[in-house]
């Protein structure tokens, strides 16, 4: 329109001459802005670059996406000021009507009232404000569990939680279920008094009348906080007990379930308190009427109520023998009938009558049934209770009902006897982990029984397993279990040999079983020694083959049964006496301490007497043996060195001598070698300049300052038993021979970076040490004294300062102190029973080469306790080293102390032109020596070997 503005009109046809002009209105000018989108309200920062917008105008989605990043950085916000925001959260609930975003808002504040120096007053009365005025049943739990997290997580002062308990007793009339349990959790939890106070009755009463709800997860949740709510105080009253013993008939098992674990709960803590009997005047213990009530419930349609119900009879230590014993009978005992006094037998004679006359119309009319449960003091369906439980058809239930059984017997000879039967019958179970629970039963009550000969052919059966781990469980049960006769001891004999024919894999496992079998039946094996040597009165038998192992599992026998009766040892013949000379050097563990003598008396036999002094002798060895290097200070080097040298000598006596102070001799020996080696490298570090350093002084120091390294990590690692005061003294040898090895480096080595790399690592060295001696409040010896008094000058040090205050720290420092055992001592070993070397054999296990080889292991630790750290180590003849790490799950915890580990190892390499052995040995790893070791060759760990290697004769070779 404006561009056509002040042109003429000209007619169409082109006829006549005037013009008209027409005027338009002048053009309007438009201003043009530019149109910046919608800023949003910022939001704090938080982290790095990370913005939260809670402008509550967003859409809900939006929203929710920016609580969410917020939920995700709560680490931050607390470190910005938890108290803002939750001021800012509340101030948003206000604002938002979505009931997703509330309940969000909800869980943030809840993950920020962990943060530490809350005003805890001011975010409760905000949350209970927003819960008087919230519809939502979903909202009203998740303010709920927000305000029980921060009564918890905050130091709330007691009106605060009485405050949010009466909120939480307001808040049970709502009709969600779950708004009714998160108020029941508040209550258990923060409605407990202080301790030695007692609970308030409309607490427990209000608790109570939940457990009858309509709803069976109220009724399990009221339960529950019945239950916490006596643990915190243990002074629930009888009431409690009675509603919790109705709902043992709840339709719904998490209610019965609950219900034993409070009725258990409430009596153990109030074993005194006497409860009436049904509807009778009779009294009995409440411990007893709760175990008959649980006894009851091994008859539950559900499998977790019984076990349950089984595992808690288990816990019942101190019931009445005769509830205990009326659970291995199905009938009822006359024990437990009640008892009517003469009143009420009278009172039942008079209104009954001796005899009808017939005037009175029904008089003659029988009485009636009598209910069975009205005269019984524990219901009729408890009655063998454990009975049941054995014989149920889930493993589950006879895994605990056998447990409890053993739990009650350890402690409850008459019990022990009484229930033998019942686990022997155990070892009939179709499962393996059935039977092997009844027979660790069994061996746990050892001390209680005594096996007849009915109860042994069971026993003894399972010895034909195909199982190995059944079969050395019943060695390790035989071994310790007393029998009744001599004939139960010959058969136990005679089907151990015949297993060990069977299964010759298990021969150490049967000889270590005969072994204790002769200690624990020395009178029962006497009458029988003439028979199993084979002996005549008048004629020479002929000598035994003693490569044969049922003739060795014999000698186990005999001579262990001699060792504590005294009257057999004129009953040996001449080579038994050899042969036990030649036992006693191969197997010195499995026989014991005897020396042999010849009797004054010319016509005399030959016969054995004990040495008893043997033991006494090697400790007063050892004893004497330290009393002469007590005073080591006080002489020369060169007097230090032989009078070390002559002590590991004597010590290396005492430990072939004695294995009983084996251990000890050899603890003390490996601590004298390491501060022998210690001292001839201090020495010879100490006598050179250092401009004077050769390779004579390198072949010197570095092998000595390994050593020890290696040395003091044996004693760390491979013994148990070590005391704080024993494994400081060893970490401050340690600490010696690390500084020794760090100044030898510092003078040889040149390039500056290794040289503070070094450093670094002695440093972190010496603040673990220090920390290990303040936190067990030990005194540290002079040189580690210094040490520990200069490390903040050490940490900023250079080399060179740092080499000549270890110079002259070593130069002026005493000799280590000695090392002291105290108590019991026990070395962590390890035995491979399979692969055996092959002693030369010329049958070598061929595979593919570059394909694999599977080698079935089977080793027994003893004295481990970490055996994560367990390896197994393969060296191949070309030096290489392999460590195999064997999973958790094939090592099978056989005793306290005593692991095994059954599993394969793969095996794999190139070509061999022929077979050669490869060497298999158990190793375990040091974890605390990666990054602390200063010697010269620092490795990233140290194996330290459990076990002698053994040969495995093997030959890779190409696909033909």
């Amino acid at each position: 329109m404006t561009s056509q503005a002040g042109k003429r009109a000209t007619p169409a046809d082109g006829a006549g001459t005037s013009t008209q002009v027409i005027q338009e209105p002048a053009p309007k000018r438009l201003r043009l802005a530019t149109v910046h989108p919608p800023v949003a309200k910022p939001g704090p920062v938080v982290g790095s670059g990370v913005s939260v917008s809670l402008d509550p105008s967003q859409p809900p989605g939006v929203l929710f996406q920016s609580l969410v990043k917020l939920s995700s950085s709560v680490d931050d916000l607390v470190s910005a000021g938890a108290d803002e925001w939750i001021g800012k959260l509340i101030d948003l609930w206000s604002k938002c009507a979505q009931t997703y975003v509330r309940i969000k808002i909800s869980q943030v504040i809840g993950q920020l009232c962990r943060s530490p120096g809350l005003d805890y007053r001011q975010t409760v009365e905000d949350l209970l404000e927003c819960l008087k005025n919230e519809k939502s049943h979903k909202v009203k739990e998740s303010v709920l569990h927000t305000l029980n997290v921060l009564c918890e997580h905050c130091d709330v002062n007691t009106d605060t939680k009485q405050t949010v308990v009466t909120c939480a007793m307001q808040s049970l009339a709502d009709s969600d279920h779950s708004v009714k349990r998160r108020c029941l959790t508040i209550i258990s939890h923060h409605g407990a008094p202080s301790a030695g106070k007692p609970v308030n009755d409309g607490i427990v009463k209000t608790l109570c009348l939940y457990c009858n709800d309509v709803d069976p997860r109220v009724r399990g949740c009221a339960l529950q906080a019945l239950h916490h709510l006596h643990v915190a105080t243990g002074m629930l009253e009888l009431s409690a007990y009675e509603h919790a013993s109705l709902c043992l008939n709840d339709d719904f098992h998490y209610c019965r379930l609950m219900a034993l674990n409070l009725i258990t709960a409430i009596s153990q803590s109030n074993t005194d308190k006497m409860v009436a009997v049904g509807s009778s005047n009779q009294e009995i213990s409440m411990v007893d009427d709760c175990f008959a009530k649980i006894c009851s419930m091994v008859n539950d349609i559900s499998v977790k109520v019984r076990c349950t119900a089984t595992r808690l009879m288990g816990s019942f230590v101190s019931i009445s023998q005769r509830f205990l014993e009326q659970t291995l009978d199905k009938k009822l005992m006359s024990q437990l009938r009640r008892k009517r006094s003469a009143h009420e037998r009278q009172q039942d004679s008079f209104t009954s009558g001796e005899w009808a006359t017939g005037r009175r119309w029904g008089a003659d009319a029988p009485m009636e049934d009598i209910d069975p449960e009205s005269i019984s003091l524990i219901s009729l369906g408890a009655c063998g209770a454990f009975v049941h439980t054995l014989e149920d058809e889930f493993l589950e239930v006879r895994t605990v009902a056998i447990d409890s059984v053993r739990q009650l017997a350890v402690t409850n000879t008459q019990f022990a006897m009484l229930s033998l039967d019942f686990l022997v019958d155990m070892l009939n179970d179709e499962i393996e982990s059935v039977r092997l629970n009844a027979i660790y039963s069994l061996r746990t009550i050892s001390h209680h029984i005594v096996l007849r000969e009915d109860q042994l052919d069971t026993v003894l059966g399972c010895l034909d397993d195909h199982s190995v781990d059944v079969r050395e469980a019943v060695h390790e049960l035989l071994a310790y279990t007393k029998l009744s006769n001599k004939d139960c001891l010959n058969q136990s004999l005679m089907t151990l040999l015949k297993n060990l024919h069977r299964y010759p894999e298990d021969k150490k496992s049967i000889w270590r079983c005969l072994k204790h079998l002769g200690s624990n039946h020395p009178t029962l094996c006497q009458p029988l020694t003439p028979h199993l040597l084979c002996t005549h009165p008048y004629f020479d038998s002929p000598e035994p083959d003693m490569d044969d192992p049922s003739y060795v599992a014999v000698l186990m026998l005999v001579f262990n049964a001699a060792s504590h009766c005294v009257t057999m040892l004129p009953l040996f013949p001449e080579h038994t006496i050899k042969h036990y000379m030649y036992l006693r050097d191969c197997l010195p563990d499995l026989l014991p301490h005897i020396k042999f003598r010849q009797s004054c008396s010319p016509s005399s036999n030959q016969h054995l007497v004990l040495s008893t002094e043997l033991g006494s002798s090697t400790r007063a060895i050892i004893e004497d043996t330290l009393s002469h290097i007590n005073n080591i200070d006080q002489i020369d080097s060169a007097s230090r060195q032989a009078l070390l040298q002559l002590a590991i000598r004597d010590l290396s006596k005492a430990e072939d001598i004695s294995p009983e102070n084996a251990t000890k001799a050899q603890f003390l020996r490996i601590y004298l070698d390491s501060l022998l080696s210690l001292t001839k490298a201090v020495q010879n570090e100490l006598s050179v300049l250092p401009t004077a350093l050769s390779s004579t002084n390198s072949s010197l120091t570095e092998p000595a300052v390994s050593h020890v390294i290696r040395s003091t990590s044996q004693l760390l690692h491979l013994y148990t038993g070590l005391g704080v005061a024993q494994q400081g003294v060893v970490r401050q040898l340690r600490i010696r021979a690390e500084s020794v090895g760090l100044l030898y480096l510092l003078r040889s080595e040149q390039r500056e970076k290794r040289r503070h790399k070094a450093c670094d690592r002695f440093i972190d060295s010496i603040k673990t040490v220090s920390s290990f001696i303040s936190d067990n409040e030990l005194r540290p010896d002079p040189f580690c004294q210094s040490l520990f008094s200069q490390i903040h000058k050490l940490e900023t040090a250079k080399s060179g300062i740092m080499s000549k205050f270890l110079h002259s720290l070593l130069a002026h420092s005493r000799s280590p102190p000695l090392l002291s055992l105290e108590g019991e001592v026990k070395p962590c070993r390890a035995h491979i029973n399979a692969p055996l070397t092959h002693e030369g054999s010329e049958v070598a296990l061929k595979f593919i080469a570059g394909l694999t080889l599977a080698v079935p292991v089977d080793i027994t630790l003893d004295n481990l306790t970490d055996t994560s750290a367990v390896r197994i180590q393969v060296e191949f003849p070309d030096n290489k080293v392999l460590n195999v790490k064997p999973k958790q799950s094939d090592f099978r915890q056989l005793s306290a102390d005593r692991h095994r580990l059954v599993s394969d190892i793969i095996l794999s390499h190139a070509a061999w032109a022929e077979a050669c052995d490869v060497k298999l040995r158990v190793v375990m790893l040091c974890a605390d020596t990666n990054k602390r070791s200063i010697g010269v060759n620092h490795r990233s760990h140290i194996s330290l070997d459990l076990c002698n290697a053994v040969n495995i004769y093997i030959l890779p070779q190409t696909c033909v």
